[in-house]
């Protein structure tokens, strides 16, 4: 701004008439007639004017000036020379550079002469613009650098050649393999491929590369070149045009090389901000793209790792790695740049010795609890998180072992916290969290109910000191002895959560594990949970439309269906005239008497000979005498109506 209102000042005194002007930088210029105003609206003097003179001779003279304008101070050059200061007097500390009346620092070269110097960009010495701090020049200088190296790396030619050459190599991992089988060297009892190469990941911390093997090894550096590749590309692309081709040649390499597919999982267990912007932050066709390749590479690893889930391994981990080392179990981080380094120490000083830390052995399991931690950024992108929790799931259906992991890591309260939100039992005290849903959109819960129904069938509820042991629930998803924690099983019966569940339980798929399994697993044998369960069945009823019974009476019929010993008692909790079904019935049968017309018709597809609902219909006839009555009523109106 001070050189274009210098610029403008020095146009209207020669359009008045002024009698000189400053030529090029190869020649000395004419000095003017009048005296050039500074910055500060006043004169420039004398030896201002000299020194400006006196630079323009060198530049003209092709010398080259030493640029020191981040400290300001005076440097000594090796063109020698001598700085004039603003009193005139001379100043032994100038070589090339001088400092102008109004502090601004060394004058800066034009670029002209930084071309014509050997050192112009590349070399030691920074190059500035009139007006231009010297960080903004190098920022602008870096994002130039950055586009130049986008247009490359997004260019389709170049996208090719990558995929190329990481599809060569998984072609030769293909063929060493073939040799590999005809030598006898793999498991070729038919005399087929062995389709894989042997799990086995090198130890990071060596330094003997003559550890790994060849094939390893060029699968590892294929795979890192591709995953690299696709991560940068994907997460800053708009054009998703490219994406099936690039999880197709990392998938088959990932078939044929498990360490290559294992160092895939460890690099998204280590990375959380990678695996947030991949499955929550991305456009729909990335998160869709990432959770194909993160899909198949858990259940590629896990069929090596089953065995490793409930073992550990001890880890180094200094003050420098933070919270990312060790699979990111440290907790949400909210800075994208979270899994970079931090070198930004004052030459170590002050540097904690390093701790040990004690990280699953199963790279899988890393993948988890980093999947657990970033779940507080899952309520900003509501919209977005289907991947998210669809990841979720496949862990938990991944294996028994897997399952087992999941509930010491106290997942169903995880989930619960998750799917409860701002109403979530397991939210601290005066906080708040971000709504989900609008007037238009819901969550798309399917995944994570599937995940929370299987993993809550898979545990029992906590025994209680000298209770006896009960029969297993029909409802049971494997053969474990594994257990809740009794806080997760007490926020279970919280009733906005199981309202909510009772509301929900038709969005999950067709044939997938239902939240009415889970509400019959947690009502077996339970009075106490049987009880709070069918309240809230009630309750749902309650607050429905007439458009959204349908998931209201489907539990309701589930648990009235449900044969242990609490059979009776939740059938009689569930269609009460006094705090039932029937009770709701018959007080909106005035105001809203097609909710009663359709609670009617629910009740009698229950009344079926030898049924409990019969049974208990038959002590409370007295009680539900109103419905005949109101039957006809309805019937003479529809007639009326179509009339």
């Amino acid at each position: 701004e001070r050189e274009t209102r210098r610029a403008r000042r020095g146009r209207s005194r020669r359009r008045a008439g002024s009698a000189g002007s400053v030529g090029s930088v190869g020649s000395l210029a004419t000095p003017p007639a009048s005296p050039e105003l500074g910055p500060s609206g006043g004169t420039r003097s004398p030896a201002t004017l000299d020194l400006l003179r006196s630079s323009f001779r060198k530049l003209a003279a092709g010398s080259k000036a030493t640029d020191d304008g981040d400290e300001g101070g005076e440097t000594g050059g090796a063109g020698g020379g001598a700085a004039v200061s603003a009193a005139g007097e001379a100043s032994p500390a100038g070589a090339g550079e001088a400092k102008s009346d109004d502090n601004e620092g060394p004058m800066p070269a034009s670029p002209g002469d930084a071309g014509a110097s050997s050192s112009s960009l590349a070399g030691s010495a920074e190059l500035e613009r009139p007006g231009m701090p010297t960080g903004v020049y190098r920022r602008i200088l870096a994002d130039s650098a950055s586009m130049c190296k986008d247009r490359i790396v997004f260019d389709p030619e170049y996208s090719a050649m990558v995929r190329s050459l990481v599809t060569l190599c998984r072609r030769q991992l293909e063929d060493a393999l073939a040799a590999a089988t005809a030598d006898g060297d793999a498991d070729d009892d038919e005399g087929e491929v062995n389709p894989v190469v042997p799990y086995y990941i090198p130890d990071e911390a060596s330094d003997d590369d003559e550890q790994v093997h060849p094939t390893v090894d060029a699968g590892l550096r294929a795979s890192a070149l591709g995953l690299r590749y696709f991560m940068y590309t994907a997460t800053l692309s708009n054009d998703a045009s490219g994406l099936d081709a690039w999880v197709e040649t990392l998938g088959k390499l990932h078939n044929v090389h498990i360490p290559a597919c294992a160092a895939f999982v460890k690099l998204l267990a280590d990375d959380p901000p990678m695996l947030r912007r991949l499955l929550l932050v991305a456009d729909r066709p990335v998160r869709r793209h990432a959770f194909v390749l993160i899909q198949q590479a858990m259940s590629l690893v896990y069929m090596w790792e089953a065995e490793l889930m409930d073992e550990e391994v001890h880890m180094e981990m200094s003050d420098e790695d933070g919270d990312d080392a060790g699979g990111g179990s440290g907790g949400d981080d909210d800075a994208d740049g979270g899994s970079e380094s931090k070198d930004g120490g004052a030459g170590g000083a002050g540097k904690r010795e390093p701790k040990v830390v004690a990280i699953p052995a199963a790279v899988v399991a890393r993948l988890f609890q980093t999947l657990i931690a970033i779940k507080g950024h899952a309520w900003r992108f509501w919209n977005r998180f289907f991947h998210y929790l669809s990841a979720l799931n496949v862990f938990v259906n991944l294996g028994e072992e897997a399952r087992a992991y999941a509930l010491e890591q106290y997942a169903v309260a995880h989930m619960q916290d998750l799917y409860m939100g701002d109403a979530s039992p397991w939210k601290p005290t005066g906080t708040r969290r971000p709504a989900m849903g609008d007037s238009t959109t819901a969550p798309a819960w399917s995944a994570l109910l599937e995940a929370l129904t299987v993993l809550v069938c898979s545990a029992e509820p906590p025994v209680a000191e000298g209770e006896a042991p009960r029969a297993l629930p029909p409802t049971r998803v494997g053969n474990l002895p594994h257990r809740l924690a009794s806080n997760e099983w007490s926020n279970l019966a919280d009733q906005k959560f199981l309202v909510k569940l009772v509301d929900d339980c038709l969005l999950v798929r067709e044939g997938a594990p239902s939240p009415v399994r889970l509400l019959q697993h947690i009502s077996w044998e339970r009075v106490a949970m049987s009880k709070e369960v069918c309240k809230a069945v009630v309750e749902a009823a309650d607050q429905a439309d007439i458009d959204a019974l349908e998931p209201v009476w489907k539990v309701a019929r589930s648990l009235a269906q449900l044969e242990d010993s609490l059979q009776p008692r939740r059938v009689r909790w569930l269609l009460s005239p006094d705090s039932g079904i029937m009770e709701l019935a018959h007080y909106h049968r005035t105001r809203y008497p097609h909710f009663s017309e359709a609670a009617i018709q629910f009740v009698s597809e229950l009344l079926v000979d030898g049924s409990e609902a019969e049974r208990y219909f038959q002590t409370i006839h007295d009680e539900v005498a109103w419905i005949g009555p109101f039957l006809e009523r309805m019937e003479r109106r529809r007639r009326a109506d179509r009339a």
